[in-house]
């Protein structure tokens, strides 16, 4: 019987030998983030131009292809692109003014991460965004007031410059976190544009139960 054991335990450990195998009884760590076996190097910002027939709107990459803009924005033309790519339109929502789109190619845009949680009154951010002729036109200022409905839409009043094309630019916080997109502006009682806050956003993907009505 002893020797039976001695002969399984010689083999076993000759098995572990040939698979690589490691015994151990420490506990085996998770892996937090997926790693892919190519590193992705990001050569281009996440917002992005869109081209929508003679005109065009702005946007933002928020990772795996998936793309940010204003729901008015897909109203405006049948065919949408990016980077000269025809987008897919996956859903709006036109009580929030907010549209998701997705490109089927490899992405060398960095994304942006969205930040679900509300922004405050007084709050710095910032915009990034192609009004008119312009491309990657920045735009700071504050969180002007408490999110109303302006126009049927669910909306965080900015003071913030923006113009024609503007719509669907993401707004920063001071850390990069997407806080919202540019929807309207400016109105005409001053430079205030409009943002559809992130953290409905969140909510229409599923992402965060955070948003509220108070």
């Amino acid at each position: 019987m002893k020797v039976a054991l001695i002969a399984s335990a010689v083999f076993f450990s000759f098995c572990a030998t040939i698979y690589n195998l490691t015994l151990s009884t420490a506990p085996v760590e998770a892996v937090e983030y997926w790693e892919p076996a190519v590193e992705v190097t990001y050569d281009k910002p996440a917002q992005v131009y869109i081209a929508i027939g003679r005109g065009h709107c702005s946007g933002v990459h928020i990772g795996d292809g998936y793309f940010l803009t204003a729901a008015h924005c897909v109203r405006a033309g049948p065919v949408l692109t990016i980077d000269q790519s025809v987008v897919k339109v996956l859903w709006t929502n036109e009580i929030s003014d907010i549209a998701l789109l997705k490109l089927d190619e490899v992405i060398s845009r960095a994304p942006a991460p969205l930040r679900c949680s509300k922004v405050e009154i007084g709050e710095e951010v910032y915009s990034i965004s192609s009004p008119k002729d312009f491309r990657d036109f920045h735009s700071w200022g504050r969180v002007a007031g408490k999110r109303v409905v302006w126009r049927g839409n669910i909306v965080v009043p900015l003071n913030i410059a923006a113009g024609p094309g503007s719509s669907g630019a993401p707004v920063f916080d001071i850390n990069g976190n997407v806080v919202g997109l540019i929807v309207s502006g400016p109105q005409p009682f001053g430079n205030v544009s409009n943002m559809a806050p992130a953290a409905r956003i969140c909510e229409l993907m599923g992402r965060s139960a955070e948003f509220t009505d108070d």
